[in-house]
């Protein structure tokens, strides 16, 4: 890894007195210090230190004390390493600073197996091993809110046109434009190679494409960095920005599309056999995907708030399917050039983590692909009308189905697997003893 553009950003902004080294924690929440510059040097070779059971804090920033990283150990440090050498200029801000992405280390050459940068580096690497090597890109939709004036509660951002659900709509894309372009702007900033946007279902709601890359361990780094520059850039326009997965309940929640095609050693894709079908390395990719889905699903839908996109006919698919150009399946196989072909897994919410999400995808195809799976007959029509296997849908099922799978503590590895369920947990009885208004207001003066 080199820190060569971190020397260069801070040889070019000499007034810049700190920059913050950060890490992602299971929630995809950033966790870290401000360093200030004098103590750079020291950040940049990986004498940070920071604990390790911050990874898993849950999603209120409590430490989890199931975790067992946390009184067993003594609550002991990590060691906060420069992940790729990478600058995120943080321009939103009035003064000359950044970020700095992180990842953790036992040692200094030992990784930490429960860092999800770390595990998806893993399963990357098994696919070199094998002369295989993942394309990905993905597409994250999020919603533009206000927020209630002396409340918590949002509101979805519209137009003084009016047109807050309209699909497409280049309208509705015009008016938020000096937004996007500051979005766009910051993404360059960032080395984040954005593409296209478009005006989403919901209202408030758009999604920005992030372009395919044969790194899927930068293109998850790009996620994670994509989510967070949105939402500083709404802040500059006084709006929010939400990648909740359903942040309003009568609209459309926000879904994280992840595409995956498969190079071999000379850059050819293996998905393409000439024919419109695929190859059966895409097949029994699809197959391992379908295997491995409804036990990933506390991975693709972590949060109490992720269960509510789950609904019939709404594009959050729930039924384990897969089809050509069929946007009602879990699975679809995209219309596009054969070389370009390519498995796009539609199930998984914004609001999950972009390395864990990444990491089941890989591990669910490399699983399908090894084992020469074979797929069942792709669905045409609505696959929302078909019976059969579902991914869990309450958190509660998601999280036994976790836990009792061992191929997925296999993936993932035993300490990862004992963190993260017990910070899921730990969430889940927090939401279930708050008392809502609903609540109130069904039952306090009827019962």
């Amino acid at each position: 890894m080199t820190t060569k553009p971190i020397q260069e950003w801070l040889d070019k902004n000499p007034s810049a007195k700190y920059v913050t080294l950060f890490i992602v924690d299971f929630n995809g929440v950033f966790r870290g210090k401000r360093v200030q510059r004098r103590y750079i040097e020291k950040a940049m070779k990986g004498s940070i230190k920071i604990p390790f059971a911050i990874l898993g804090v849950d999603i209120f920033g409590t430490d989890c004390v199931g975790s067992g990283q946390i009184f067993e150990t003594g609550d002991k440090d990590g060691f906060a390493v420069p992940a790729s050498g990478r600058v995120l200029p943080a321009e939103w801000q009035d003064r000359p600073t950044a970020l700095i992405p992180a990842t953790l280390f036992q040692s200094p050459q030992t990784p930490y197996p429960a860092d999800p940068r770390q595990i998806l580096t893993s399963i990357v690497h098994k696919y070199h091993q094998r002369g295989w090597y993942p394309v990905c890109a993905v597409e994250l939709e999020f919603s533009l809110y206000k927020l209630n004036e002396g409340t918590a509660t949002p509101t979805p951002a519209i137009t003084n046109l009016g047109q807050s659900n309209a699909l497409y709509s280049l309208n509705e894309l015009e008016s938020y434009s000096s937004l996007i372009d500051d979005i766009y702007t910051a993404c360059e900033a960032c080395g984040i190679e954005s593409d296209g946007a478009v005006k989403e279902a919901g209202a408030g709601q758009f999604e920005i494409n992030l372009v395919h890359a044969s790194d899927p361990v930068r293109v998850a780094d790009d996620a994670h960095y994509f989510k967070h520059l949105v939402r500083e850039v709404a802040k500059k326009h006084d709006l929010g920005a939400t990648f909740m997965a359903k942040p309003f309940g009568d609209d459309a929640g926000n879904g994280f599309h992840v595409h995956m095609s498969l190079a071999d050693d000379n850059g050819r894709n293996v998905f393409d056999n000439g024919g419109e079908d695929g190859s059966a390395l895409l097949g029994s990719a699809v197959a391992g995907l379908l295997t491995t889905m409804r036990e990933n699903t506390l991975i693709f839908a972590p949060h109490y708030n992720s269960y509510k996109r789950f609904q019939a006919e709404t594009h959050a698919p729930m039924q384990l399917t897969w089809g050509y150009d069929n946007r009602t399946t879990a699975i679809r196989i995209p219309a596009c050039d054969r070389k370009d072909l390519r498995v796009d897994l539609r199930g998984a919410g914004a609001d999950a983590n972009p390395y864990l999400v990444m990491s089941a995808v890989l591990s669910g195809a490399l699983a399908g692909i090894e084992q020469q799976a074979e797929p069942p007959q792709p669905i045409v029509g609505n696959a929302y009308a078909e019976q059969g296997e579902t991914v869990a849908t309450s958190w509660i099922e998601a999280i036994d189905l976790f836990s009792r799978n061992h191929a997925v503590k296999e993936v993932f590895g035993p300490l990862f697997h004992k963190m993260f369920l017990a910070c899921k947990r730990q969430e889940f009885e927090k939401f279930a003893n708050v008392i809502s208004q609903y609540e109130y207001s069904s039952y306090l003066e009827m019962v």
